[in-house]
Formats: structure tokens, C-alpha cells, sequence
């Protein structure tokens, strides 16, 4: 059984004297599992009560704090807890500085972690009947906001929107499968990051007409337009495209006319 990660790319310049353009990976997680339902979880594997895992996980983790607090470290079978000192010091055995120096905790992880996830690098004889990570590049290309703008077909603002219908989209790789949760256009506030979802009236590789039955409020937004275009396997994830828009319906009164 294979398990699906995914990443995207992302470019850094070479280091070094001709050195050429890189680029490194990042991983996109799947989601992000809270204590609560990591609680759930064990309990429905254990038959123990979620509240009963979840209180014994926070007792975990403040006798852990305790005992760094104390000057310990903690070695669990997973994770080893360390303290560390931040900062430079300006002589050899110089004397800790608040101002300059500070204490933390690292948590670095065991074999038993590090090694979980796999790639087929490993041995053959270390991965039969293991699951196998493989790792899907989520992106073809990337996509820049200059291939993107917004208007409405009452006032042509370029990236300003005054009006709910008919708001006009155009660039490239924009088709979207209607059926699928996880693409579809959302307009998301940069002031309380509420996202608001518009109706798609048409819809081509280039081009979205998108409307609303009442504008959201007025201010600053990030469109955020997500397609797999003519990628038809579900398991990768849709090309994400974002541009910052203005919705403000007082412009349009403002516009010079021509």
C-alpha cells in the first residue's frame, strides 16, 4: 500500500560561484491533528474514553515542562525533549546575557519517527509489507498574478469589483470541476480572513464569469481561484491561483469618464 504526500516547488537561488537556480520542495500536509482529535483517536483504538486520553496527554505534556523547567531533559521512545541555549557570547566563558542569550526547548524525533516515513530509497528488505510515501508534485507549472485579472461589466476597474454580477475572471488553467469540494473560487478578507463564495455562471480554461447575490463588504480581498484544470486524477491536489482584489461598489461613481 503506497501513501500519497504532496509537495510543491518552490525556487532558490544557487549558492556559490556558478552555481545555478534550484529548486527545493515543500510539503503540503494533508491536515493537521489537533490533541482533541488525537484523543479520539487513540481511544477508539484503546477503548478507553476520549476525555481519559485526552487528560492523560495533558498530564504528558506538563510533567514534561515541569521537569525542563527542573533543568531536565526527556527522553520518550519517539521524541527527545532538550534545552538549549540561543545567542552568541563575546568571550570564552563569558556570563549568560538576557539581553543577548536565551533558553529553549528542541524536540527532535527518534528513529521510530524519522524512519516512518519512506520513500522507496530505502532497502527492499526493510519495505516489504511497509507502507511506501509517494510523493505527488501538486503543480505542472506556476502560475503568477500577472497572468490573472478581475473586473465587472459595470465599471471595467481592472482588479476592483463594484458590482455583485457580472464579475469577469480571465487567465489561464481556470477549469473547474463543480463537483469536486475542494476547487471553486473564494474571495477571503484581508481584514477577518472571512471567505465568501460566488456562484459560477460560465466557466472556460481562460475565463470565469462568477456572481453574488450581495456583494460582500467592502475592502481588500485575496481571490483565490483552485482547478485542476484538465488534470483528471483527484489525487492531485488543484493548481492554486491568488490575486488581490478590491471590492468597492462607491468606484464605479468615481471612475473618469471617457
Amino acid at each position: 500500500m503506497d501513501y500519497i504526500v504532496r509537495f510543491k516547488t518552490r525556487h532558490v537561488g544557487g549558492h556559490g560561484k556558478g552555481a545555478g537556480d534550484v529548486w527545493t520542495a515543500k510539503i503540503l500536509p494533508n491536515r493537521t491533528v489537533g490533541q482533541l482529535q488525537l484523543a479520539k483517536m487513540l481511544a477508539a483504538d484503546g477503548g478507553m474514553p476520549a476525555e481519559t486520553v485526552h487528560y492523560l496527554l495533558t498530564r504528558t505534556w506538563t510533567t514534561i515542562m515541569s521537569l525542563l523547567r527542573q533543568g531536565c531533559n526527556v527522553n520518550l521512545e519517539a521524541v527527545r525533549f532538550s534545552l538549549q541555549a540561543t545567542g552568541t557570547f563575546p568571550y570564552e566563558n563569558s556570563p549568560f546575557d538576557p539581553e543577548r542569550n536565551g533558553i529553549v526547548v528542541r524536540a527532535t524525533t527518534t528513529g521510530v519517527i524519522r524512519k516512518a516515513p519512506r520513500t522507496k530509497q530505502t532497502p527492499q528488505t526493510k519495505r516489504d509489507g511497509l507502507p511506501v510515501l509517494k510523493p505527488v508534485n501538486v503543480l505542472e507549472h506556476t502560475v503568477s498574478d500577472r497572468h490573472m485579472n478581475v473586473t465587472d461589466d459595470k465599471a471595467f476597474l481592472v482588479n476592483v469589483i463594484t458590482a455583485p454580477s457580472r464579475i469577469l475572471v480571465a487567465g489561464v488553467d481556470m477549469l473547474i470541476s463543480q463537483d469536486r469540494p475542494d476547487e471553486g473560487v473564494q474571495f477571503i478578507s484581508r481584514r477577518d480572513g472571512t471567505a465568501y463564495v460566488p456562484r459560477i455562471t460560465a466557466n472556460t480554461a481562460g475565463t470565469i464569469d462568477l456572481e453574488f447575490d450581495e456583494l460582500p463588504p467592502a475592502g481588500e480581498y485575496s481571490m483565490v481561484v483552485r482547478s485542476r484544470s484538465f488534470s483528471m486524477s483527484p489525487s492531485v491536489a488543484p493548481i492554486e491561483h491568488h490575486l488581490a482584489v478590491v471590492i468597492d461598489p462607491a468606484a464605479a461613481a468615481r471612475k473618469p469618464p471617457r
